[in-house]
């Protein structure tokens, strides 16, 4: 009965580490992916207001220079903002999904092209 009792806590505490472990990987991840994020709207700042030798992604010029076109580098590092603030507000355990999807539609009303 105690061998059984330890083996179950064992097994418990090794789930519990597993899901730490996970939980640690995807924030690390989504932090990443939106660091990524804030230095891609940066560089489109730059680009906008013709300040190319500032770029951060260097290797995708032709890429920045076409999602430059018709950005309005204020509102390219204003998106930059959101997306650091959502990242701090990540970090103290906002729901994810809801705060994604809040970023994403701020962004994109941010950079949607004016007519």
């Amino acid at each position: 009965e105690a061998d059984q009792r330890a083996a179950r806590r064992i097994e418990r505490e090794g789930e519990d580490a597993a899901k730490r472990a996970t939980r640690t990987a995807r924030t690390n991840a989504l932090d990443a992916g939106l660091a990524l994020m804030t230095a891609w709207f940066r560089d489109l700042a730059a680009v906008g207001d013709g300040a190319a030798e500032f770029v951060l992604n260097v290797d995708r010029a032709a890429e920045l220079a076409e999602d430059a076109e018709g950005v309005d580098p204020r509102r390219a590092r204003r998106a930059g903002e959101l997306v650091m603030d959502t990242r701090r507000r990540l970090s103290v355990n906002v729901n994810e999904e809801l705060a994604l999807e809040a970023l994403c539609f701020r962004a994109e009303v941010l950079l949607a092209p004016r007519g």
